[in-house]
C-alpha cells in the first residue's frame, strides 16, 4: 500500500513539473469554476432558502404532540396547521429553485470540469484529437448518470423533511452515506474515461471501487483533510487584506487541482 501512495505522489509531482503550461491551463479553468459555481449560488439559492425558513417557521409553530393531533384528528382540522397550503407552496418553490440550481450547476460542470478532468487524466494517458472528444463524452454520460441518481435521492430526501412534521435522522443519514457512496464510485469513473467504451468503465470502477479500496479511503481521507485545511486557511483571510485572501484562494485551488492529479495518479497506478 505505501509503495503506489508513495508512488503516486511522486508521479504527480512530476506531472506538475513537466507540464507547467497544462496545469497553468487547469489552474484558469479551475478558478472559472469556482467563480461561476458562487456565482449559480448567489442567483439561484436565495429563493430557496427564504422558502425553506418559512416553512422551517410554521412548523416550529405547530403543536406536533400526541395530544395536540388527537384534538385534530378529532375535529377534523388538517393535521399540518391552518395553512397547509403555505408548504406545499413553498416546496414548489424550494424544488423550482433546486431544479435551477442543479440545471445550471450541471452546465458548469461539464464545462470547467469536464476539460480539467480530462486535462488530468490526459497528463497520464495520452490522447488524440478523437480520444480526447470521447473522453470528454464518456464524462458527461457519466456525470448525467450519478447526477441523476443523486438528485433522485436528493429531491427524496427534500420532499421527506417537507411533507412530514418530524424529521426521519435515520432515513436522512442512510441517504447522506449513500450519496458519499457514489460521489466515491464517481471519481473513480472519472480518473477512467480514457477508456475505450463506458462497459470497461462503469466494471473497471466497480472492480478498483470495492476491491482496492483499502488503497482509495486513506488517500481520500488525505485530500479531504488537505483540501479542509486549505479551505480553513481561506476562511481565515476572508477579514485580512487583499493580499492574503488571494493567496489563500490560489492555495485553496492548487490543493484543489493537486488532490485530483494524485487521486488520479493512483486510480491509474491500480488500473495499470
Amino acid at each position: 500500500m505505501k509503495n503506489i501512495i508513495l508512488e503516486s505522489f511522486k508521479e504527480s509531482w512530476k506531472s506538475i513539473k513537466k507540464h507547467k503550461f497544462l496545469i497553468m491551463l487547469i489552474f484558469i479553468i479551475q478558478i472559472a469554476f469556482f467563480f461561476f459555481s458562487v456565482l449559480n449560488i448567489a442567483v439561484t439559492m436565495p429563493p430557496a432558502i427564504g422558502a425553506m425558513k418559512e416553512v422551517l417557521t410554521y412548523v416550529e409553530q405547530l403543536k406536533l404532540d400526541e395530544n395536540a393531533l388527537a384534538e385534530n384528528l378529532l375535529a377534523q382540522k388538517p393535521m399540518l396547521g391552518d395553512n397547509p397550503s403555505l408548504m406545499y407552496d413553498n416546496y414548489r418553490i424550494i424544488t423550482y429553485a433546486l431544479g435551477m440550481f442543479l440545471v445550471i450547476g450541471l452546465i458548469i460542470f461539464f464545462i470547467f470540469e469536464g476539460l480539467n478532468w480530462v486535462l488530468t487524466v490526459h497528463m497520464h494517458k495520452k490522447h488524440n484529437v478523437k480520444k480526447f472528444f470521447i473522453a470528454i463524452l464518456h464524462f458527461i454520460i457519466l456525470t448525467i448518470l450519478y447526477f441523476l441518481i443523486i438528485g433522485i435521492i436528493l429531491m427524496n430526501v427534500l420532499r421527506s423533511i417537507v411533507q412530514t412534521p418530524t424529521l426521519d435522522m435515520a432515513s436522512i443519514i442512510l441517504n447522506s452515506a449513500l450519496i458519499l457512496v457514489l460521489i466515491y464510485f464517481m471519481l473513480i469513473s472519472f480518473s477512467l474515461i480514457h477508456n475505450n467504451n463506458l462497459i470497461e468503465i462503469i466494471k473497471k470502477t466497480y472492480l478498483i471501487g470495492v476491491f482496492k479500496a483499502y488503497l482509495i479511503l486513506p488517500l481520500n481521507l488525505f485530500n479531504l483533510v488537505l483540501t479542509g485545511f486549505a479551505g480553513y486557511f481561506l476562511y481565515l483571510s476572508a477579514e485580512a487584506n487583499l493580499f492574503w485572501i488571494m493567496v489563500s484562494s490560489l492555495f485553496f485551488t492548487f490543493c484543489f487541482i493537486f488532490n485530483r492529479i494524485l487521486f488520479v495518479k493512483l486510480i491509474h497506478g491500480i488500473e495499470d
